[in-house]
């Protein structure tokens, strides 16, 4: 369970610094970001709505472990055990299901003859 959770969280961390170098990217260059203004500014808006939104899902998460006596053993894995269903829904790495619609050309098979 420790596995799991600490690898969904560091795919979590991960997009967390993607989003910030992303706006890095984009604002570094000034004379580019003044030349196209409302644009940036558009960009930059619905980046910091995106933030808002991730720090909003984690919000309660991260409050009870700053708060998380480190001494309770049973409430220590108890809110590992809440992180852990946290995690999954959307930071567990999946591969989707090709559904395939053609069909196959149906193969004869050989006969034998005795």
């Amino acid at each position: 369970m420790l596995t799991h959770a600490r690898r969904m969280t560091g795919v979590a961390i991960g997009r967390m610094h993607e989003r910030f170098a992303d706006i890095d990217a984009q604002t570094s260059e000034v004379v580019a970001v003044l030349r196209q203004a409302a644009a940036h500014t558009a960009f930059i808006r619905g980046r910091r709505d995106e933030l808002y939104m991730a720090y909003r899902e984690w919000k309660d998460l991260l409050a009870k472990w700053s708060t998380c006596p480190v001494r309770s053993f049973a409430e220590c894995w108890a809110l590992i055990d809440e992180t852990y269903r946290f995690l999954p829904p959307r930071f567990m790495a999946y591969q989707g299901w090709k559904r395939t619609t053609e069909q196959r050309p149906m193969v004869r098979p050989r006969e034998n003859v005795w």
